[in-house]
């Protein structure tokens, strides 16, 4: 995960056919839905509804990837593995919100434009 870059922008930009606009549309709604999403990934889990958690966890790893977020999607991706085994994962709450904050940081820094 750690290999992962926080921000591959040329991918991202392949992803979406290299328009800077739609990347820009894109990557200011992730910004924006990305808290929630987290936020309620964590209270799927306090209330034991794991199914949700992971269809949740599953949709944050692929718009992460989407926006080259790798390592957050890497992330992702290792604890949806682990919900699947009915693996406990203490602290991925934190770890999400992390990589979400270096994630966001990244944008802002290859001059995504902070939602209006």
């Amino acid at each position: 995960m750690k290999n992962e870059p926080v921000l591959d922008f040329p991918r991202a930009l392949e992803e979406l056919a290299g328009d800077r606009d739609i990347f820009q549309e894109v990557a200011s709604v992730y910004l924006e839905e990305v808290p929630a999403q987290i936020e309620k990934i964590g209270h799927a889990l306090e209330s034991g509804k794991n199914d949700v958690a992971a269809r949740l966890v599953h949709s944050l790893k692929s718009s992460s990837r989407t926006v080259g977020g790798m390592r957050l999607g890497a992330l992702a991706a290792a604890f949806e593995e682990k919900l699947s085994m009915k693996i406990q994962a203490a602290g991925i709450i934190d770890l999400l919100y992390e990589e979400f904050a270096l994630l966001r940081e990244a944008l802002r820094q290859n001059g995504l434009k902070s939602p209006e």
